[in-house]
């Protein structure tokens, strides 16, 4: 009963919400089709170049039998969690390399392979799902606040976080821990022909892709709606709740300490857009909540691991950067032509089949 009510609730405030994004189109097209096309650049420039890659090797690596000797140096970290699976390991190596994104795939495909239960990747996101090295150390780090190793010591600070914020969730679900993924599994995955897996790795990555950037331009718009004519604290909190890329530009721009921490912030937070992505990518059975609530102790856990190493290193210093985070948006043919390939494979992913075959009467 009290389930019903509150998703009953839920479904008027969405409702409401809609209604109040569609009226500030209207009152500012100015600032919508603003939020539009940085969200456009966002995908043209960054998204896709770097995650449609990202996805089909992780869907390769995760369908063959390297996924159960990629992870094993994370073997007894997984155990500490409860989780026998060298395909869990596996995915948290690629997403500790790739990111929130190539972790959300790889874990999916861990959980369609029955390795591990939806409990058991309710705790994998808690140390699993950051923002890429590459972002943080390039991105944040070198662009925004003119120093690599200030990212570098941002992306240190956050995985350590993550994975110390995942050891008491794990200790809570361990007794309910299951055995790794069968030997006729594994045989199964080994004998499958090569080129369906191909196949079928490139067309999940182009509907994977065209989800994300869905979501990333969508939560661009959003921003600039509500951060527009308001201060710059305002403007930051807000972007950092709803969009981690613009949040961290946003907490580059505070003056003194606020300028570092605010960008770990938003990097802990991860902000609406992210959690939305991940979980468009995950099966429907796995719930947020975990990370959520691991939140609580990851901001103030990786502000102290920050401290720390800036006391570490004393000489990084933060210089004034006048490079731009989002590059210029270039036109070319390649890239239309890569968009409506991955559009129109979304189109004939969701329309019926019988639409394309002949019954017999």
């Amino acid at each position: 009963m009290i389930s019903h009510f509150f998703r009953r609730t839920g479904f008027w405030a969405a409702g409401f919400m809609a209604l109040g994004v569609g009226a500030l189109c209207l009152l500012y097209p100015q600032a919508a089709l603003s939020g539009f096309i940085h969200g456009a650049e966002n995908c043209y420039n960054r998204v896709i170049p770097t995650l449609f890659p990202f996805f089909i090797v992780t869907q390769l690596i995760m369908s063959s039998p390297l996924s159960r000797v990629l992870g094993r140096p994370l073997r007894p970290y997984l155990k500490l969690l409860g989780i026998q699976s060298d395909g869990a390991a596996s995915a948290l190596v690629l997403g500790t390399l790739g990111g929130f994104a190539v972790f959300s795939k790889a874990l999916s495909a861990c959980c369609e392979k029955k390795e591990i239960t939806y409990r058991q990747a309710g705790v994998l996101l808690i140390a699993g799902l950051n923002a890429g090295p590459s972002f943080i150390v390039g991105g944040v780090g070198f662009l925004l606040l003119g120093n690599s190793m200030v990212g570098a010591l941002l992306l240190a600070s956050l995985l350590i976080s993550s994975f110390v914020c995942a050891v008491p969730f794990g200790l809570f679900i361990k007794k309910k821990a299951i055995p790794p993924t069968p030997s006729f599994q594994c045989a199964a995955i080994q004998k499958a022909n090569p080129a369906d897996v191909f196949v079928d790795a490139v067309k999940q990555a182009s509907l994977s892709s065209l989800s994300i950037c869905g979501f990333v331009i969508f939560f661009n718009m959003l921003t600039q709606l509500l951060c527009q004519n308001a201060s710059a604290l305002t403007q930051y909190i807000t972007a950092a709740l709803l969009e981690v890329t613009t949040g961290c530009s946003y907490g580059a721009g505070l003056s003194g300490s606020l300028r570092l921490y605010a960008p770990l912030a938003a990097l802990s937070i991860l902000g609406l857009s992210i959690l939305t992505q991940a979980k468009a990518l995950l099966p429907k059975g796995v719930s947020l909540l975990p990370f959520l609530s691991s939140r609580l102790l990851h901001l103030p856990l990786s502000a102290i691991f920050f401290t720390v190493g800036l006391h570490l290193f004393p000489d990084v210093t933060v210089c004034a950067s006048t490079r731009s985070f989002v590059p210029a948006m270039r036109f070319d043919w390649f890239g239309v032509f890569a968009l409506l390939g991955m559009a129109l494979s979304l189109i004939f992913e969701c329309t019926p089949r019988s639409l394309f075959t002949k019954t017999e009467k």
